[in-house]
């Protein structure tokens, strides 16, 4: 059995169509993939296995190119060619001259549903249909084995495309026939079919597309879009204005193969390479009349003689030294020289335009823009927060917004994160990630994003403002932007000095939006700062639980048996008795989930066998969804086993905030699945039975449509800030004078002290 063309790495198949020509029972078909890009797809019970497709795949085995060094020309043909042409109309010569032999011209021709294809013809009158550049990939088809049929017969045939395309031909040919010639276009790279067809339906607003002119010449030449409409309107706008021109120049939307393209060099495939010789004033004004100057290089002696038997039928023909054309096209023409790199943001791109329209996706992209940026603990070693703030982003894009998830802010300059840990192996997979900032740098994210959240975490909590303070309360915000809390905690209680309440009160004020997820979060905002906030569900509960059943197929985990599963965060010995009570009751097996941070740790507290440590989310999510009982000590923990539906036991863990529990709990009508001691399960045997989940899930119906729609009215219409600009600068202003006063109190205290301790020493 030999190598076909599915060994070959997607990222550099140019999709030419070669293996499809050359595949002797017509086992590939040329399919889109989700990016619009045609690849091969072999048909399983067809393939022989003959390793013909991968054995000329030109991706593979690079076609080679002409050694000598090639001429170099300026050149245009007539006024009335080059309007109808993209360039100098060089093109429309050589036409002439396969007509004239009897021959055949083959090129890219745009089809009525707006598609580019190759087609063959054989005389001028639809000469029209192949000149002007068409920019999107064209399909082949299998216009190779026609051509193929042609040379045979001893005609003549003018070939071009894109130097992958000529490539592709030579390699199905297998041979450089005398009566075939070539010409390859300097190519910028081929954008998506897919980008394309949603460009159209982004400009058309339900119009019908009646004609497409990528390089309109009635303002004189260069690079405008002309696109006419069954309305009689048009569509008009140039290269820097243009959307898909910019992702299209950019490598935003171009093939993957585009950007380490091995045709793009100095040293072209083709007998003639035609393009636009952008610049070419710069060699003698007189080159450029602004109807168009192509750039010819002739790379064979036969491309040298078919040029020089026409050459004299245009109105320009120079020759320009060839290095000073190449130093030229540095500047002006780089695909001349060497490929254009994809995009940074090409990936994303073809992500963001799945979920809006491709003008949005195109400046978010360039720009590297996004609607929304959120702050939180994301990257913490936790699978309940992990998948809470994955839930928040999911919520978002489900709304049609684009996300940004900011990184830690860190004063250490040599700060990188660590990429080995779950949550951090999950972020690369699903998120688009901020830099990372110092704290006093943050403000730079005020270009990336129109509206920052907090949120969902215990990010109010006084006791770990250490772990977050001013950047997880938006305080890099500037004034104009819309800044929300969504579901955050203060944890169990506030308590902290009057000094700690006033800097966070300020804070809290420059918010648009603010909501909490239990229902004493409500009264401290109320109580302590004079501030009203909603109640909303925690993210968790508000995505669509399909986005969990995406992750869960991810997973490569086998589940043979049936299990009851435990995840457990602070383990202990009566959490380990009530497991193996559990299992014996239920007569299952268990399966024991750790928390991610110090899980070898935790797994030698835990004392029991079948530990899955450090399984990646959506591992433990398949874990989870498939357990058949579940016993936590973990908030999120309870909050799945609720949203699969599972009989569970819930341990009110007082390390991490009992209050939590019993508000949501009590909400849901769920307060007698919770246990605030383990050693309680045994007494309550009613803890094991099933749970009639019909009442909560009427309960979440509610509570998950009234949290969503406020979390997308406080994005869509952002609320007034609690105080103006100026009340916050006196706010400021008054925190600082108070901070004051309260030192002075301080050191006048400490004084006081000092003079006790003085006395009772002299008195000694």
């Amino acid at each position: 059995m030999s190598q076909t063309v599915k060994a070959v790495d997607k990222n550099i198949c140019t999709g030419c169509g070669a293996c499809r020509n050359i595949c002797p029972i017509n086992a590939i078909e040329m399919k889109p993939d989700s990016e619009g890009f045609l690849c091969p797809e072999i048909i399983k019970d067809v393939c022989i296995e003959c390793g013909r497709c991968y054995s000329i795949c030109p991706s593979v085995q690079p076609v080679n190119k002409p050694s000598a060094r090639s001429k170099i020309f300026a050149a245009y043909y007539d006024d009335e060619a080059r309007m109808k042409s993209s360039s100098g109309g060089v093109f429309t010569a050589l036409a002439k001259y396969a007509f004239s032999k009897g021959g055949s011209v083959v090129g890219a021709a745009w089809t009525e549903e707006h598609r580019v294809k190759h087609i063959i013809i054989n005389d001028e009158s639809n000469l029209d249909r192949l000149r002007r550049s068409k920019y999107m990939q064209s399909e082949i088809g299998d216009t190779f084995r026609k051509v193929k049929e042609l040379l045979d017969k001893q005609s003549f045939v003018l070939f071009s495309g894109c130097p992958c395309q000529v490539a592709g031909l030579y390699a199905y040919l297998g041979k450089k026939p005398e009566n075939l010639l070539t010409v390859d276009i300097v190519c910028h790279g081929v954008p998506s079919p897919l980008a394309f067809e949603n460009y159209l339906k982004d400009i058309a607003q339900g119009r019908e597309v009646t004609d497409i002119n990528f390089r309109d010449k009635s303002r004189g030449w260069g690079s405008t879009s002309n696109i006419s409409f069954s309305d009689g309107t048009k569509y008009y706008k140039g290269c820097n204005d243009d959307p898909y021109y910019i992702a299209f120049l950019n490598g935003i939307s171009t093939r993957p193969s585009c950007g380490t393209c091995k045709y793009a060099s100095p040293v072209r495939i083709g007998d003639i390479t035609l393009g636009d010789f952008w610049g070419v004033s710069e060699i003698d004004p007189s080159y450029n009349d602004n109807k168009g100057t192509n750039l010819v290089m002739l790379n064979s002696l036969k491309g040298e003689k078919i040029f020089e038997e026409i050459k004299d039928r245009f109105n320009l023909v120079r020759e320009v030294p060839f290095d000073a054309a190449i130093e030229l096209a540095k500047r002006r023409n780089g695909q001349l020289i060497a490929p254009r790199p994809s995009h940074k943001n090409r990936n994303r791109f073809f992500k963001l335009m799945e979920e809006d329209n491709f003008s949005k996706a195109v400046a978010q992209a360039a720009e590297r823009k996004f609607d929304i940026g959120i702050v939180g603990w994301w990257y913490n070693e936790n699978y309940g927060g992990t998948l809470t703030y994955f839930a928040l982003n999911r919520i978002l894009k489900s709304m049609g917004y684009s996300v940004l998830m900011i990184e830690k802010p860190s004063g250490d300059p040599n700060y990188k994160p660590n990429y080995s840990t779950i949550p951090r192996r999950f972020a690369k997979k699903y998120y688009n990630i901020s830099k990372n900032y110092h704290p006093n740098k943050m403000g730079v994210l005020n270009g990336l994003c129109d509206t920052f959240i907090s949120g969902s975490d215990q990010l109010f909590s006084p006791y770990l403002w250490e772990y977050s303070g001013p950047p997880y309360y938006l305080d890099f915000a500037a004034p104009n932007k819309n800044i929300i809390s969504y579901a955050s905690s203060f944890g169990n209680s506030y308590e902290g000095s009057e000094k700690f309440k006033m800097t966070v009160s300020y804070y809290l004020h420059r918010f648009n939006s603010l909501s909490v997820r239990e229902d004493y979060g409500v009264e401290i905002m109320r109580d302590n700062f004079g501030l009203d906030a909603k109640k909303v569900l925690d993210p968790v509960f508000v995505c669509d639980p399909t986005e969990y059943d995406k992750l869960i197929e991810q997973s490569t985990v086998e589940i043979k048996e049936k299990y009851f599963a435990s995840f457990i965060l602070d383990p202990d010995e009566q959490k380990r008795n009530s497991i193996v009570y559990i299992g014996k009751q239920l007569g299952l097996p268990y399966v024991n989930l750790i928390h991610a941070m110090d899980f070898e740790q935790n797994t030698k507290k835990l004392g029991l066998e079948n530990v899955k440590a450090n399984a990646d989310i959506e591992d433990f999510l398949k874990y989870y969804k498939n357990a058949e009982f579940i016993i936590t000590d973990s908030f999120h923990g309870t909050c799945f086993a609720i949203i699969f539906r599972k009989p569970f036991i819930s341990i009110a863990n007082k390390q991490r905030g009992t209050g939590r529990f019993i508000s949501m709990l009590g909400e849901l009508g769920l307060e007698d699945r919770m246990v605030y001691d383990a050693s309680e399960i045994q007494k309550r045997p009613e803890l094991l039975q099933p749970i009639d989940y019909l009442k909560t899930e009427s309960i979440l119906r509610t509570l998950k449509d009234d949290s969503y729609n406020w979390l997308k009215n406080a994005i869509a219409h952002p609320a007034s800030k609690a105080k103006n600009e100026f009340q916050l600068m006196d706010m400021k202003q008054n925190i600082n004078v108070n901070r004051m006063i309260l030192m002075q109190q301080e050191i006048d205290e400490l004084k006081r002290r000092v003079e006790q301790l003085n006395k009772m020493l002299e008195n000694r």
